[in-house]
């Protein structure tokens, strides 16, 4: 299993937003799917039993894999600001506005600062909602439009990653509807063990 294709290749998974196709590359090769024989090219489910050549393939595990984007950049305050935006930037966040924003990590009198800038999208800084600039310290991390940035700054770099969670409590949900009658109340749930993402 390899992430490349090669000349030693005879199935390629091609991974696009929610698509998940295989294709087979050598017309010797035995796929099975859900235990029925298959050839050329198939559309995959997440769930999906794939043999190849008799070898389990698991098509969960190597979406959950190849799915958390993660990079990791350097960032150095003193020789100039880290700079993240959808347009131009350090770290690129893509999005569907037609116009550029940005918010910077910068550096004054010793300590490291986080600052929003034109970003149009809430900022949350650990727990806390950023308004405008804050100090950022180790480990800190910063949650901007589905993705979070991981903040090593004695060692000044950064992780960007997908945003997830591994447990999800509720506690005491209640919803009213609009003529005050009760839709919900007092409704407690919890999710977790699996990652869970969006």
């Amino acid at each position: 299993l390899s992430s490349d294709k090669n000349n030693s290749s005879i199935v390629t998974l091609n991974l696009s937003r929610s698509i998940i196709k295989l294709e087979v590359l050598d017309e010797k090769t035995e796929l099975f799917v859900n235990r029925a024989p298959t050839a050329g090219s198939i559309y995959l489910n997440i769930n999906d039993d794939v043999k190849v050549n008799s070898k389990n393939l698991n098509i969960k595990k190597i979406v959950s894999e190849n799915v958390t984007e993660r990079d990791f950049y350097h960032f150095d305050p003193d020789e100039k600001d880290f700079v993240i935006s959808n347009k131009k930037g350090d770290a690129l966040i893509a999005d569907e506005l037609d116009y550029s924003w940005s918010c910077s990590v910068t550096k004054q009198e010793g300590n490291y600062f986080f600052q929003k800038l034109n970003c149009p999208y809430d900022i949350y800084l650990n727990s806390r909602k950023l308004v405008r600039s804050d100090i950022i310290r180790n480990d800190d991390k910063i949650y901007l439009n589905g993705r979070v940035f991981s903040f090593d700054t004695e060692n000044k770099t950064a992780e960007l990653s997908k945003f997830s969670f591994s447990s999800f409590i509720v506690k005491g949900l209640k919803h009213l509807f609009n003529d005050n009658s009760i839709g919900l109340d007092d409704i407690s749930f919890e999710m977790g063990a699996a990652n869970r993402r969006f």
